[in-house]
């Protein structure tokens, strides 16, 4: 993510113990399905546009679900005269993805 310090990271998820984990390389639909279900959770905005996305795989492991896997997704968006980036966290897992607002700069 481009420019400023703010960073508010808010996960979360109750019950699942994460640990860190190297990233690893990622289907390319997952990574699609997570940007698709990040999109979905943007605020409703009349006029709001994704000017890009962007998706990497995160360095998460969830111990309780192996086969989950976790890719950042970040959302450039200008809406109201705005400029801004909403960053999401993304689960995938047995074909679903489920993505979590993580913050916005």
């Amino acid at each position: 993510m481009a420019g400023g310090s703010l960073a508010i990271w808010v996960l979360a998820i109750s019950g699942i113990s994460i640990a860190a984990a190297p990233a690893a390389e990622l289907d390319p639909v997952a990574m699609k399905l997570c940007v698709f279900d990040a999109a979905a959770k943007l605020p409703q905005i009349e006029g709001l546009e994704i000017k890009a996305s962007h998706a990497v795989p995160a360095s998460l492991h969830d111990k309780s679900n192996p086969e989950a896997t976790y890719i950042d997704v970040d959302l450039e968006v200008h809406a109201a005269g705005q400029d801004a980036t909403f960053s999401f966290l993304c689960g995938y897992s047995y074909g679903k993805p489920v993505a979590v607002l993580r913050g916005v700069q």
